[in-house]
């Protein structure tokens, strides 16, 4: 939150030098379009979040107060406050004067600021800070209530219902009621996906189910999070797939290999880029574009000339690029950015 602030301090100062000295200033505007590459909501603001919980955090100035719009752009919540986070399960943190608490969909402050430091409610948990910048970590309940005493030195939000501590060096997973599942023994940990968690025994990477058992044995230099029953995994100096009993299901021969999403996974092989299947066939080569992002909503984010586009899983570019800079889709929409030119300054 700390970086945050100070980046948009930086940004401010910056761009008001570069205006003195009179340059001209490109300035993106965001907005949202559909899945036709259609505005939806107007290119107005200086700042967006992507769509949760059917709100998106907007910002028409940089450091000026946040509002929230629904997905027909209309604003549900004044602007109130500068530091707010998106909403999750009904609830978004907010921090000022030093503090955290959290508003509800109306803006009504029903979480008091009480926290050093909070972050977005999952599964009914929220991670937060007590007892300054140096405190320990807890989690709340929807009602504010400390429901699992902060005792962390590090803490992760929760995911499939385990999160990832940290007491002294090492990590440990626990449940929704604070117990432990997986003692603290482990070098490393990564948080719970597709029922299952990465983490670092000996200097070597392995996986445990949500029960804390260990199902596959520490083994690989690197690995990636399970998503689709795949995890990608790394020995040497190459990339591979394994399923959840750790059989090797596409051989450790790719230079790239990320998560699947809707059956497709960045990946590169060779000279050659793009997204590969789960039976590791690249099925769509990058070929006048830069493979750039993963699928969601079964559209992804691919760079044409520096330029984002859209294309859909068969590699079909259904949305053109014509925008500076875009995010993924999220909830029916994605947030696009074009280039607003600012006023030149007056030359001497």
């Amino acid at each position: 939150m700390r970086r945050w602030i100070a980046t948009v301090a930086c940004l401010l100062v910056l761009a008001a030098s570069w205006s003195a000295l009179g340059y001209e200033i490109q300035v993106p505007k965001w907005g949202f379009i559909d899945k036709t590459g259609e505005f939806v909501i107007a290119p107005q603001y200086a700042e967006v979040h992507d769509f949760s919980d059917g709100l998106a955090w907007v910002r028409k100035e940089l450091g000026g107060r946040v509002s929230f719009v629904n997905t027909k752009g209309e604003v549900v919540l004044e602007p109130a406050y500068r530091d707010v986070g998106d909403f999750h399960e009904g609830l978004a943190y907010v921090w000022g004067g030093g503090s955290c608490g959290y508003i509800d969909t109306t803006g009504k402050l029903v979480i008091p600021r009480e926290f050093s430091e909070a972050w977005n409610f999952c599964g009914g948990r929220a991670r937060v800070r007590v007892g300054g910048w140096s405190g320990k970590f807890g989690y709340i309940d929807a009602t504010g209530k400390l429901v699992i005493e902060a005792k962390f030195d590090e803490a992760n939000d929760f995911s499939e219902g385990r999160a990832v501590v940290k007491v002294g060096e090492k990590y440990g997973f626990i449940n929704e009621d604070g117990e432990y599942v997986a003692e603290p023994t482990f070098q490393w940990a990564r948080d719970f996906s597709n029922g299952m968690a990465a983490v670092r025994v000996g200097g070597k990477m392995g996986f445990i189910d949500t029960s804390g058992k260990m199902v596959i044995g520490p083994q690989f230099t690197q690995v990636g999070d399970f998503s689709e029953d795949l995890a990608a995994f790394k020995r040497g100096i190459y990339w591979g797939y394994i399923n959840k009993t750790g059989e090797v299901v596409i051989e450790n021969t790719l230079r790239r290999a990320e998560r699947f999403f809707e059956e497709r996974a960045l990946a590169a092989r060779g000279a050659d880029s793009g997204y590969i299947d789960t039976g590791g066939n690249l099925v769509i080569k990058a070929e006048g574009f830069n493979a750039f992002a993963d699928f969601h909503e079964g559209l992804a984010r691919v760079h044409v000339m520096m330029k984002p586009a859209f294309i859909d899983t068969t590699g079909k570019r259904v949305i053109a690029a014509k925008f500076e800079d875009a995010g993924d889709f999220h909830e029916g929409l994605a947030r696009a950015a074009v280039i607003e030119k600012a006023a030149e300054s007056e030359s001497e």
